[in-house]
């Protein structure tokens, strides 16, 4: 019973509350004004492409809360408006932490001061932004903000080897808001900054569709739907020969890096999901369970395809994940 049962099977039970949920943005929502690249950087400039940097969102961005909420997603907004981008960082590190200071250190290890986490940490890494949209970075797991832990939320990014895939951003756009950076590296210390923290949004207990990495041979998986309790997401490929016996992979985690086939033949191809489930399909359709119990889980997917076209006769795609939430 894939349709019903497939979230569950495949993932651990958080024990989340049924709370609407929201994407609050920090400072505002609007996607216009200037363009800022740091923390993710230019292709093929150096220092810019190792950056270490850090913000911070204020109890009241956060909407007051007065008890734990979970923070599944946290998105940017490219400057650009014309199409996709691909942006490729050879590492990249993401930690959240919680202080009750107004205002953001020099040295990057005083603003993590309570519930230290790292939400984030890949490497050979590529995500996917849209020009006009707000663009999900990716978050391995979730970060549980406690209040009683500090006041105000802390993100930390640090990024090296830099790089655009593809696309004609060069980044994203600016609140007027503080930041530290550390151009060369994931240093210590850096520079404060004023009026140039990137504006970001955080899904709290929101649903929210990505993709990452990249497919060789062309194939390309595509999310559309929902992930919302009770609504429909389907998972479908692009790119494949009419030949070709596809599969579609279906779990709950990333292999990191991503397991490398080259040694069979199948040169920049990567296998990016543990097996848990495998079903022949290009395609799939399914409803999302509507019970509160899975808010914040993810599912991740990626199809494997064979055909005698492909080198080493096998061929993958980018892996898509599902965050599993109330309406956005």
């Amino acid at each position: 019973m894939f349709q019903l049962n497939l979230l569950s099977a495949v993932a651990a039970v958080f024990l989340a509350s049924a709370a609407s949920a929201q994407t609050v943005y920090v400072p505002d929502s609007s996607q216009v004004g200037g363009c800022m690249t740091t923390p993710f950087g230019l292709p093929a400039l150096s220092p810019l492409s190792d950056m270490r940097y850090q913000t911070m969102a204020t109890a009241a961005d956060l909407g007051n809360p007065t008890g734990p909420i979970t923070i599944a997603n946290i998105g940017f907004a490219p400057c650009n408006p014309r199409g996709d981008n691909v942006t490729h960082h050879a590492t990249i590190k993401v930690t959240m932490a919680q202080t009750d200071a107004a205002s953001l250190s020099g040295v990057f290890q005083n603003n993590l001061v309570n519930n230290v986490v790292t939400v984030l940490d890949a490497t050979d890494y590529q995500w996917k932004s849209v020009g006009g949209e707000w663009s999900r970075l990716g978050m391995q797991r979730s970060y549980t903000f406690d209040p009683s832990m500090g006041a105000n939320l802390v993100l930390d990014i640090c990024v090296t080897g830099s790089k655009k895939c593809s696309g004609t951003s060069l980044g994203f756009h600016p609140g007027e808001r503080w930041r530290v950076v550390a151009r060369g590296g994931c240093l210590p210390t850096g520079v404060v900054e004023p009026f140039a923290a990137l504006k970001w949004c955080l899904d709290i207990d929101a649903w929210s569709l990505n993709e990452y990495g990249k497919g060789c041979q062309d194939l390309d998986l595509q999310l559309t739907g929902s992930g919302q309790l009770g609504e429909n997401v389907t998972i479908s490929l692009s790119g494949h020969p009419p030949s070709a016996l596809c599969v579609l992979i279906v779990g709950n985690r990333d292999v990191e890096p991503g397991f490398d086939l080259s040694g069979i033949g199948a040169t920049g191809c990567k296998v990016y999901v543990n097996s848990l489930l495998a079903i022949p399909t290009s395609g799939k359709t399914f409803k999302v369970p509507p019970g509160p119990h899975i808010i914040g889980e993810r599912l991740c997917a990626q199809f494997h395809c064979l055909d005698s076209s492909y080198p080493g006769m096998v061929a993958t795609s980018d892996e898509g994940v599902i965050i599993v939430g109330n309406a956005q």
